[in-house]
């Protein structure tokens, strides 16, 4: 199991539910998060929600099933404590690349679309610099994406932001990292090792499938240096196995010659062998 849930409040039975009613035709059907930092909640409002030709025979002619139609809502919900945020629509294109430091994720997420849609030269300079000195991860991530729709994501600010301080943008930098590499493979050679050994199993995923990727043949010996390491680990094994076909042959061959392999590591070689 990868994901497990759990109640917020498990200690108090009668508070785990934030938003009920007693009204049965209370029918939330959407949430969503607004630009000023609040919930909100639409509420269907209707006495039947049943299809009619679900129901048994004669039920829906005893039945107004368009009861409530006309009293559909919104619930704006804020929690005790929490004031309203302040948004005003973007005039600029600076003030579009502001809103992806927001804290509020409408906010992110307007900004990143209109900068798609209509962005261009004129915001590579403001997107550099809050790429390289912002200090929200999801800024930087977003910073890097449109970067690289527009063409200008090169490999000195890819080699930056894998040694990013959050593993989401170390990861994605990976991603990007499969254009820059083969040009330049020598001066990448830290950064790889970095790549393979992080901490956050996730970039040593994108680490591993970016550098399979790659027609470079002296890629044998890093690869066969992960699949040997003690940060491989089953998790990350499953999820770049399919990866490695391509050099299989190599690596079966490079690992078949070493003396002593772990029960575990044989099991990573018969796999990738098969």
């Amino acid at each position: 199991m990868t994901f497990r849930a759990e109640r917020i409040i498990r200690d108090q039975p009668t508070k785990l539910d934030w938003l009920t009613s007693t009204d049965p035709w209370f029918r939330p059907v959407s949430l969503a998060n607004g630009p000023d930092g609040l919930l909100y909640v639409v509420d269907m409002y209707r006495e039947v929600i049943e299809h009619p030709a679900y129901m048994p025979p004669g039920l829906a002619e005893k039945l107004n099933l368009r009861a409530g139609d006309d009293r559909g809502r919104i619930y704006r919900v804020r929690r005790r404590g929490v004031e309203r945020t302040a948004f005003r629509l973007p005039t600029t294109k600076v003030e579009q690349v502001e809103l992806l430091s927001s804290s509020e994720g409408w906010c992110r997420d307007l900004g990143f679309r209109l900068l798609r849609t209509w962005g261009d030269d004129d915001v590579v300079e403001a997107l550099r610099r809050l790429l390289t000195t912002s200090l929200v991860p999801m800024a930087r991530h977003s910073a890097m994406d449109l970067l690289s729709l527009i063409g200008e994501l090169d490999g000195t600010l890819i080699r930056r932001m894998m040694k990013d301080t959050d593993a989401h943008v170390r990861r994605r930098a990976w991603q990007y990292a499969i254009s820059s590499v083969p040009g330049d493979f020598n001066s990448w050679k830290d950064l790889i090792s970095e790549g393979m050994a992080d901490e956050d199993e996730r970039v040593r995923v994108a680490a591993i499938r970016t550098l399979s990727r790659l027609k470079i043949e002296s890629m044998a010996e890093p690869i066969e240096s992960f699949v040997l390491s003690e940060t491989l680990g089953t998790l990350v094994w499953e999820s770049v196995r399919g990866d490695l076909t391509r050099l299989a042959p190599k690596l079966c061959e490079r690992i078949a010659r070493r003396e002593r392999l772990e029960p575990e590591k044989r099991g990573y070689l018969r796999d990738l062998c098969m």
